[in-house]
């Protein structure tokens, strides 16, 4: 994994919608030529305490960008050969063989292959009512990138297959679920991940327990007794974001949930997560999620307010 020093290459890179959900989208453009894919009907994976929704080995010779707006689902991307370029939320990189990606739910998710060596690899999208406990247990939700060997990679990966070719079997996916459920621990033992300080985890209590209110975070640094890219460097290294994009960032999956949820007017919910202006509350939820919050409230299905 090489590190990225921006975005901008994903930022200039256009494509269009291929499938759009309740808080989330998928833009897709170029070719992916799958050569295996094997998926679980949805029926099956009601209930599930852990299974995997798919599970994809596939090339890719040419252009080819998809961006995951606000990806509402968990994923891995394991890479054999070539290298794709990835962002997942505030960090952008270069995955190379043997990288083992890991791109949460609830950011900006997206992959780019630009025209050159031939790029091999495996996706898989664990699933199940125990997934999102069992990462934070394992401390995965902090790691974004893992080295695997691919030889333990393909064990794992094919014995799941096996199980997903009978999975209408209840047998098979209990034995599934058991599979996914030592990957997950390999995972955390090769992750090695550091546990995010005991202050930074008060931090960030502090910022979600604050978002209707004004933040000077340099002001709020100096009450912790450090300077503001200290505070921003600290931070970073356990949420991988500055205390800011946090901030942002919590404040306008709030106001989504309020506009599903509540009927407090655009302008109340706005108040409500710390902005004092409509318009600009307006411009940063249109910027975050895609869609303006009066548009956002009508494809939810809630009503119109003025």
């Amino acid at each position: 994994m090489r590190p990225l020093p921006d975005f901008s290459l994903f930022e200039r890179q256009g494509a269009s919608v291929t499938c759009r959900r309740r808080f989330s989208e998928v833009c897709s453009r170029g070719v992916k030529e799958s050569s295996e894919l094997q998926a679980v009907p949805e029926q099956l994976l009601d209930g599930a305490v852990l299974s995997c929704r798919y599970l994809l080995r596939s090339s890719i010779r040419d252009y080819f960008f998809q961006r995951r707006r606000n990806q509402d689902f968990f994923s891995l991307e394991y890479i054999y050969s070539g290298e794709i370029l990835i962002r997942s939320g505030e960090r952008a990189y270069v995955a190379e063989p043997g990288d083992l990606c890991l791109l949460h739910p609830n950011r900006d998710n997206a992959l780019l292959h630009l025209p050159g060596a031939e790029c091999r690899k495996a996706g898989m999208i664990p699933a199940g009512t125990l997934l999102p406990e069992l990462l934070k247990s394992l401390r995965l939700d902090r790691v974004d990138v893992i080295r695997l060997d691919p030889a333990l990679w393909d064990d794992a990966f094919d014995r799941m297959w096996t199980h997903l070719h009978d999975v209408m079997d209840p047998a098979a996916r209990r034995r599934l679920s058991g599979e996914m459920f030592e990957l997950l621990n390999l995972m955390a033992d090769l992750s090695r991940a550091a546990p995010v300080a005991a202050d930074m985890a008060e931090f960030r209590t502090y910022l979600e327990d604050h978002l209707a209110e004004p933040l000077d975070m340099k002001r709020l640094a100096a009450g912790r007794g450090m300077s503001l890219p200290t505070l921003n460097k600290r931070f970073r290294a356990g949420f991988n974001m500055t205390p800011y994009r946090y901030l942002i960032r919590a404040r306008l999956l709030r106001a989504a949930r309020l506009l599903c949820e509540s009927r407090l007017t655009v302008k109340e919910i706005g108040a409500l997560v710390g902005y004092g202006s409509p318009f600009h509350f307006s411009v940063e939820f249109t910027r975050f999620h895609g869609h303006s919050p009066r548009e956002f409230r009508r494809l939810d299905g809630g009503r119109d307010d003025r």
